[in-house]
């Protein structure tokens, strides 16, 4: 198997695990692991969406990622502002 296609397999995969946790209602929308899940797979996805030419497919995946990002930076400003994280460290890991 090709490095790009490994690529695209771990991407696609850290997407998929964020989703069935969440649809297990083990990950909630608001939890930070279920927003680096997708910032870290959809991220991939964007690299190997690049290397393969299909700009479609970067262009979702790059929205996806810049929107889960968003999420990611408002959890550490509201921790930088004495906040805490809706779900505890302890609820996103069950």
């Amino acid at each position: 198997m090709k490095e790009t296609a490994i690529l695209g397999f771990i991407g696609a995969l850290m997407i998929l695990i964020a989703f069935v946790m969440n649809q297990k209602h083990k990950w909630e929308e608001d939890y930070l692991v279920y927003d680096l899940s997708n910032v870290a797979g959809s991220s991939l996805l964007v690299w190997y969406a690049y290397l393969i030419d299909a700009y479609p497919f970067m262009l979702l995946n790059g929205a996806w990622a810049i929107v889960s990002l968003v999420d990611v930076v408002k959890y550490f400003m509201n921790l930088r502002k004495g906040g805490k994280f809706e779900g505890s460290t302890h609820e996103m890991m069950k």
